[in-house]
């Protein structure tokens, strides 16, 4: 079976037996032939039994046809007391949210983020996506989360990465940033780039939905460079 029949096979159990979008690689594995090890490769990503996180997606408003987060990041966030000047806190975080923060934070490993991600996007979207597009960040690392849990998500879905079909001039964190004034800045920092969009679907993957001023005004500069479709899917929400 190939790896697109594979894909339409599971999304059909998944459907009929009134699964959820989460058991979509789960559910490729009852499709593989007989004799073959239960991993298979989807364009570069390879899918074993995955670990998918479970997750509580709500939708997110914005330019485009369909926006989701997956999880809150914190559940709760209790004061402590204070540690010389600074308060602390008992932080309960979903199990994204956790995973997100180790990976952002800690060093920790991107891979159940990117898995749990893609078995939503594909079992809600398939077939549905021409490429994938991270916002352009506003502090500069040597690896940007973002752009690590895009290039996954779409190496799993077999689509490419768009990564400079919108660019950001350098401005200051968007957390430093009043709410008020955001909007505004954004609308002269993040602008047309070099990937032709004209036609496509795009996704546009984030890891962190805050107020979504940088996600919507990428959808926006999507929309005007000719853009078919655009949906968005952010891992955790802080607000």
């Amino acid at each position: 079976m190939h790896a697109a029949e594979l894909v339409d096979a599971a999304l059909l159990h998944v459907n009929r037996t009134a699964g959820r979008e989460e058991d979509f690689a789960l559910a490729m594995l009852h499709f593989l032939p007989a004799g073959l090890p239960s991993q298979i490769r989807l364009s570069s990503w390879t899918f074993g039994v995955m670990a998918i996180i479970e997750t509580h997606p709500e939708t997110i408003t914005g330019p485009w046809i369909e926006g989701f987060v997956l999880d809150r990041h914190v559940i709760k966030s209790v004061p402590i007391g204070y540690l010389g000047e600074h308060m602390q806190f008992d932080t309960t975080r979903s199990a994204l949210g956790e995973l997100v923060y180790q990976f952002k934070n800690k060093g920790g490993s991107p891979d159940q983020i990117i898995e749990t991600a893609t078995a939503f996007a594909a079992g809600r979207w398939a077939s549905m996506l021409d490429g994938v597009v991270w916002p352009p960040p506003s502090v500069a690392r040597a690896r940007q989360p973002a752009a690590i849990l895009a290039e996954g998500v779409a190496a799993t879905l077999g689509v490419p990465v768009l990564e400079d079909a919108v660019v950001k001039t350098k401005t200051q964190p968007m957390k430093n940033v009043p709410l008020a004034e955001r909007a505004s800045l954004l609308r002269g920092a993040i602008r047309v780039g070099n990937s032709s969009v004209t036609g496509l679907r795009i996704l546009i993957v984030d890891d962190l939905w805050q107020t979504g001023a940088t996600m919507r005004r990428v959808a926006e500069v999507l929309r005007e460079m000719g853009a078919a479709e655009i949906r968005a899917l952010a891992m955790t929400r802080t607000k």
